[in-house]
């Protein structure tokens, strides 16, 4: 059975993980107009997942007007590939940049900030 955090384990928990990613330098202090809340959700270990809640953001944003590839179609262009690699990204998505106008957007709040 998974048991919640209590309030002051939820909060360390929060500075922890805040504190990790700035010592990462994967995020930074903003001045940003777009402020979106923090969400903690416990794993099946009992470790946390620091998640963001982008659902207002998304309410605004554009879909793309053109369709995503088929999956086959994809992977029948590997078919003649020479060499396939696989590559263990964790947290994956801090490796890919935000451009300057994405970084406004991307920003969240907490206690501890913005």
């Amino acid at each position: 059975m998974l048991s919640l955090p209590t309030h002051r384990e939820t909060a360390q928990d929060l500075e922890r993980e805040v504190s990790d990613m700035l010592a990462l330098v994967v995020i930074q202090s903003s001045s940003s107009p777009w402020a979106l809340p923090v969400v903690l959700v416990p794993k099946k270990d009992g470790s946390i997942w620091f998640c963001v809640d982008y659902r207002k953001l998304n309410a605004f944003t554009v879909s793309n007007a053109y369709p995503m590839p088929r999956p086959d179609e994809l992977l029948d262009k590997l078919g003649g590939a020479h060499y396939l690699t696989s590559m263990d990204l964790t947290k994956g998505y801090w490796q890919v940049p935000l451009d300057a106008d994405a970084r406004l957007k991307s920003a969240f709040i907490t206690p501890l900030g913005l």
